[in-house]
């Protein structure tokens, strides 16, 4: 699936992953591919995005925003401070304070 997680100031990551799992309004979920569209509400919290490389490590870690997760190095986690996702035909956007 293709994620984008933008913030007003900049795209924060975009690319192909395994997977994403977001803090949303009534509890944490994740999506996978072929998952059914969703929009939904998200609040402050850490969002993981899951992939099946390490080669986004070093193209991210220079915005001060993300960092890997310390039980698996493939796992990057974002914090926000709240936004929504949108999640149709294995693409999410993720619009994210």
């Amino acid at each position: 699936m293709y994620v984008q997680i933008i913030t007003p100031e900049k795209t924060l990551f975009e690319g192909e992953v395994d997977s994403i799992n977001l803090p949303g309004t009534d509890g944490r979920f994740h999506i996978l591919n072929h998952h059914a569209a969703i929009v939904s509400s998200l609040k402050e919290g850490i969002i993981e995005v899951h992939t099946h490389t390490q080669e986004f490590q070093d193209y991210q870690n220079g915005n001060g925003k993300v960092q890997t997760s310390p039980l698996d190095d493939k796992i990057l986690q974002f914090s926000i401070k709240g936004g929504v996702i949108e999640f149709n035909n294995n693409k999410a956007i993720v619009l994210a304070d």
